[in-house]
């Protein structure tokens, strides 16, 4: 009976109906983590041969179960998914046929392929290598359209911008030597982001002029300028602690310190809020609020940059200020 259920639940994944769609992906999911590859093997194959199906409903199911089987692929099987799901993942991703919220799951797969090979890479670098570098050029070109495009031109939104940043982050983290090639045009293009965003964000949230870009995708995650802007800082972060980008950051300085400054304004509601109460402001502001905000992410880069580039920061700082 397990068989045939087996059998029988992959080819429900192109139901035209969403909310079936999703909910019939979630249970291959479930079933997957124990089955998958042992006594399901055909699973895998099936999904991949799916995203190259005509069938729009078909390919986002599939990339739904693969989102969350992918994850558990050991070794073995590296090999030879790596060839089929990395061009299947970059077409997906590039191509106007699909819809944003497809193109940016693709990202998302591909950010859990890097994480594997990465794995591999502490243990067999050459190896690791052959795996990532055909197709990482194309990738890089990829995002650095979806980070500088506006989002009228439908090629991204802030979802897409968020994953992209994410698989820049551990790309970089993970082969930073791999990365030098794309390296200049890459870090112009996140700063253009970071930039950008975050006078948007400064307008929307601080200042409250204009709507918000925010939504929520299918998983219920939220897709936001506050979302965006952790993943941004991130990213810098990580080049800080590599020896061979820092000198990116540490050129950036006076223009970075003066963006961190602008995220760490308060709200109108805040300032009403904390005047009133100053309790309030304790609470909010303590180390072990379950709330976290981009002023606070933007105060912990800034102590980190201080930390690390305390002359050129302290320069930075009195410039941004002026």
């Amino acid at each position: 009976v397990k068989s045939q259920i087996r059998h029988i639940l992959p080819h429900g994944l192109n139901e035209p109906n969403h909310r079936l769609r999703v909910g019939l992906a979630c249970v291959i999911s479930a079933v997957a983590e124990w089955d998958c590859p042992e006594s399901w093997p055909e699973l895998l194959p099936f999904l991949i041969e799916s995203l190259k199906s005509t069938n729009k409903s078909l390919i986002h199911g599939s990339i739904r179960v693969l989102t969350e089987i992918v994850r558990d692929l050991d070794d073995r099987q590296l090999p030879y998914v790596l060839p089929l799901l990395l061009p299947e993942m970059y077409r997906l991703m590039v191509s106007n046929e699909f819809n944003l919220r497809i193109r940016t799951r693709a990202i998302g797969v591909f950010t859990l392929l890097v994480s594997l090979v990465h794995d591999i890479n502490e243990h067999d670098r050459i190896l690791s290598v052959g795996y990532i570098l055909p197709y990482l050029s194309h990738y890089c070109e990829a995002f650095k359209r979806f980070l500088i495009a506006p989002d009228s031109s439908l090629m991204t939104d802030t979802g897409c911008r968020i994953e992209t940043i994410r698989a820049l982050t551990l790309l970089f983290k993970s082969f930073p030597k791999l990365m030098q090639q794309n390296a200049a045009e890459l870090l112009q293009s996140v700063w253009t982001c970071l930039t950008s965003n975050t006078e948007n964000y400064v307008a929307t949230v601080v200042y409250k002029h204009g709507e918000m870009d925010a939504s929520v995708d299918s998983d219920g995650e939220t897709l936001s300028f506050e979302c965006l802007i952790y993943s941004l800082f991130e990213f810098v972060q990580v080049l800080m602690d590599l020896s061979m980008y820092k000198n990116s950051v540490k050129s950036s300085m006076e223009e970075l310190c003066y963006y961190l400054i602008l995220c760490m304004q308060i709200t109108e509601e805040e300032f009403d809020s904390w005047s009133k109460n100053v309790s309030r402001y304790v609470e909010d502001e303590s180390d072990d609020s379950f709330s976290h905000s981009v002023r606070l992410s933007a105060l912990e880069l800034l102590m980190s940059i201080t930390s690390e580039f305390k002359k050129e920061a302290g320069i930075g700082l009195w410039k941004a200020v002026q």
